[in-house]
């Protein structure tokens, strides 16, 4: 069975099971000089490939985030007509029970404000929403703008005003891709007693979390990051300044901080339901060696993904093919070689670790914490774009 789906100008390549795996190709983000768009791929259950081009040169992905546990997941693209014309930019809502856009809207002009960062929350219903914060030279403009998410609300009753303390309740899953910049989190602060705040709309609106003295120390720390928050725990970076920084997980279940997680070097923090991922790497020197895997790294450039190459050349670091899972419920951490410095965890479901290394998709069984075999599910050039991966059909959360 094949299955083909068209989402604005990302690519959802599916492999045709009774339950469907979905994986959502393009490129992660955050670095305005890589503004691709995407394919589409069809994975079908012999492991081959389909291609089809879906958004024109003009357009590009901009910002995603997938909440699995919701079901939900948002696209925002930007649509370049020319030049000299401003960028229309979009808003696509994926309903993942049905692996389909339930929703596109176009953002509304807003002239002398843009958008200075997003991101996902839960109202006082538990309905999961997308706002913005929109800001110009003027801090008396600053405000929050939300998005409702609902397939039966149209697109001109969407966007509303709203007061920031309606938007604490973040929805964050952390950073997809291994070379990218892009995080679905946000930035908060921290007051002396550890206290973490968010500011928006010139307040400062505590989140109700307070980070011990035994993480935070006596160390002068010049930024929060929220990497990860869902219904198993809240997870965030303490920046000190160059690569060093502190990761700690809140267990939302008996209130229990858990620090350390993982030993130094590890970053680029995801989770997935009661499971949290980072990416290993070791500081490289004058005579370092190349990450792990280099022959099978993109060897040129071109849409809708950009070369992996000039990431690692560019980085201090060695990458060398491990990936840790930490089970934030049993408070153990199982190693995942790879053996590829391009590789990351899709999803993690149903006690199966999805995961892709280079062009390889892969799936791997988890029990009582131990790894099984690996098992190759597909092979193709456009899987070094997939960075979001969910379930849909019978048995999907």
């Amino acid at each position: 069975m094949k299955y083909r789906i068209i989402i604005g100008g990302v690519a959802l390549c599916s492999i045709g099971w009774a339950q469907q795996l979905k994986l959502i190709c393009a490129s992660p983000g955050g670095n305005v000089s890589l503004p691709y768009s995407a394919t589409i791929e069809t994975v079908v259950l012999d492991g081959s490939l389909e291609s089809a081009r879906l958004s024109p040169s003009n357009s590009a992905i901009e910002w995603v985030a997938i909440s699995t546990e919701a079901k939900i997941g948002v696209l925002i693209e930007r649509l370049d007509d020319s030049p000299e014309s401003a960028a229309e930019s979009r808003i696509s809502v994926v309903d993942l029970n049905r692996g389909a856009v339930s929703k596109t809207c176009s953002f509304p002009l807003t002239p002398g404000v843009a958008d200075v960062e997003q991101w996902l929350f839960r109202d006082n219903s538990g309905r999961v929403s997308y706002v913005s914060r929109l800001a110009s030279f003027q801090a008396s403009d600053e405000y929050l703008r939300r998005f409702d998410l609902s397939e039966s609300v149209p697109c001109g009753e969407s966007f509303a005003k709203i007061a920031a303390t309606e938007a604490v309740k973040m929805v964050a899953a952390g950073a997809p891709g291994v070379g990218a910049y892009a995080s679905d989190g946000t930035y908060l602060t921290m007051r002396p007693d550890g206290e973490l705040t968010k500011i928006a709309s010139g307040q400062q609106i505590p989140l109700g979390y307070t980070v011990p003295l035994s993480i935070r120390g006596n160390n002068e720390w010049f930024g929060v990051n929220l990497v990860v928050s869902n219904e198993s725990m809240l997870a965030i970076v303490l920046l000190q300044g160059g690569d060093k920084h502190q990761f700690a997980i809140y267990r939302k279940q008996d209130g229990k901080w858990l620090y350390p997680v993982f030993p130094p070097g590890v970053g680029r923090y995801r989770a997935f339901g009661r499971f949290v991922v980072g990416i290993d790497s070791e500081l490289g020197s004058d005579g370092r060696r190349t990450s792990a895997g280099s022959n099978a790294w993109r060897s040129a450039q071109g849409r809708p993904g950009y070369r992996i190459e000039e990431f690692f050349a560019r980085s201090k670091k060695i990458f060398p093919g491990r990936l840790y899972v930490y089970d934030v419920v049993r408070e153990k951490v199982i190693i995942l070689t790879t053996e590829q410095a391009d590789s990351e965890v899709l999803l993690i479901e149903q006690g199966d670790i999805y995961y892709r290394a280079a062009d390889v998709l892969y799936k791997v069984a988890v029990t009582d914490g131990v790894l099984g075999s690996s098992v190759v599910l597909a092979k193709g050039d456009v899987l070094r774009d997939a960075h979001w991966a969910f379930l849909t059909g019978e048995g999907s959360k």
